[in-house]
């Protein structure tokens, strides 16, 4: 039996459009992020400034990228899951490679920009999110993403903490940052997969901005939301839903 997906390709891609009229910019680069090894792009499990679209230019490196890098390789922990009912349900954190509207603010000669059909500009990058609610019927769940908006967690301008939940692995949750306001529902811990699979202490889940995420795309396994907490996600979720 062919898993549901395996022969299709991705809808948020590795690598530009096979046809039509783009121009590759390879996603960023920071320190422990996008290194190579053995051929495949390894990722830092620290988050960064890569975990958001830019809203503005200043805020994303300038400089044209390596075009050799529309021929890298996902690291092969990406793959199609062969049971996405099991493996997409409530709690479940995972990375994508995920490519979304750049908006007219952006630069578009910075890293992780790309051109396509009619002129239009998509940014790309690596990102967390966390299921709120599986779409079994339809093959795909509504998620929310695990952001550290560059650093500054929910302390950055324009960011309401109070549709925000400080997320981490540990035994322990981290202080929010003194720059935060209005962060006051309760932390929320993950179980990861691997050990290596750590969040950075300024992660944080945006619960009022939902994603549809199709099944049939390659994820990264990060671990699961431990019980307490998934009994929490969805009522914030709701919460910030109504």
């Amino acid at each position: 039996m062919v898993p549901y997906g395996a022969n299709q390709a991705p809808y948020y891609g590795s690598s530009a459009p096979s046809s039509g009229n783009y121009t590759y910019r390879a996603p960023p680069s920071a320190e422990g992020v996008g290194s190579l090894t053995t051929g495949f792009a390894k990722l830092n499990p620290a988050e960064d400034a890569l975990d958001h679209v830019p809203e503005f230019a200043s805020e994303v490196p300038s400089g044209r990228a390596n075009p050799d890098k529309a021929h890298e390789k996902l690291d092969p922990d990406y793959i199609v899951r062969n049971r996405p009912h099991d493996f997409f349900t409530e709690g479940r954190v995972f990375m994508i490679y995920h490519t979304e509207s750049a908006g007219n603010k952006s630069n578009r000669d910075a890293f992780g920009f790309t051109t396509v059909s009619y002129g239009e500009t998509v940014y790309s990058q690596f990102r967390r999110f966390v299921v709120v609610k599986a779409k079994p019927k339809e093959f795909y769940c509504i998620c929310v993403p695990i952001t550290t908006y560059g650093g500054r967690a929910t302390g950055k301008k324009g960011v309401d903490g109070r549709a925000h939940a400080i997320v981490y692995t540990g035994n322990k949750a981290p202080l929010k940052l003194k720059e935060e306001r209005g962060l006051v529902k309760d932390p929320l811990r993950v179980l990861p997969s691997k050990p290596e699979n750590v969040l950075d202490p300024k992660s944080r889940i945006n619960l009022g901005k939902p994603y549809p995420i199709e099944w049939n795309i390659r994820v990264k396994d990060i671990g699961r939301l431990d019980e307490k907490s998934r009994q929490k996600l969805i009522p914030y979720w709701r919460m910030e839903a109504s």
